[in-house]
């Protein structure tokens, strides 16, 4: 669990440290009123609130920064070289009720990188869908629990009986305790036998 947390005082700093010095991937969630912006290194989590009030603060992010940052699952910015890490392949099986949304939350036990994977629903309806995503259930990175970092799967079709390849634009970075959540979405009358395989690799 990341226990440590060092809030930034202002734009400057935080951006001065952990975006240009050490050149750190980075997060943002939109509150309506302000940016969240954090990125972690080694357990810290390096966070600033940047309040959108229309000042330079706020330009430079928007301009030259916002663009950068909330890549999968928002904790990378740049493709890894999968070549060079060791695969360990994860996932689940799952009895989704007929007609109703399906939840099943895969925690991460350690970091890893997640590059798609794929899915078998065995006497799915045509209109079934799967969504995944991955999520802050226990407020880990202290920006309150059950926060979303990255849709990856909003609305993926499944047709019956086949395999279906989970697609992610490139691998990314789930921290530990983090959760891959999978929704399956069931608009049959009868129950549906879900198979979940993750792609999981370990970062050399």
């Amino acid at each position: 669990m990341i226990k440590n947390r060092l809030d930034f005082p202002d734009w400057a700093s935080f951006k001065s440290l952990a975006l240009v010095s050490k050149k750190m991937s980075f997060d943002w969630l939109d509150k309506g009123d302000y940016y969240d912006i954090w990125t972690t290194e080694l357990g810290v989590v390096y966070a600033f609130s940047l309040t959108k009030d229309g000042g330079v603060d706020q330009t430079d992010f928007d301009d030259n920064w916002k663009a950068k940052g909330n890549t999968p699952v928002g904790v990378a910015t740049k493709p890894f070289a999968l070549d060079s890490a060791d695969f360990e392949g994860d996932g689940f099986h799952l009895t989704c009720t007929a007609g109703q949304t399906t939840t099943y939350d895969f925690k991460l036990v350690a970091d890893r990188l997640l590059n798609g994977g794929q899915a078998w629903a065995s006497g799915a309806d045509p209109r079934d869908y799967l969504k995944v995503c991955v999520i802050d259930i226990d407020n880990i990175l202290g920006y309150g629990p059950n926060t979303v970092l990255k849709q990856y799967l909003k609305r993926w079709g499944m047709p019956p009986d086949t395999m279906v390849p989970l697609e992610t634009p490139q691998a990314g970075k789930v921290l530990k305790d983090l959760y891959i959540r999978s929704e399956y979405v069931s608009y049959g009358a009868a129950d549906v036998e879900l198979i979940v395989n993750f792609r999981l690799n370990v970062e050399q």
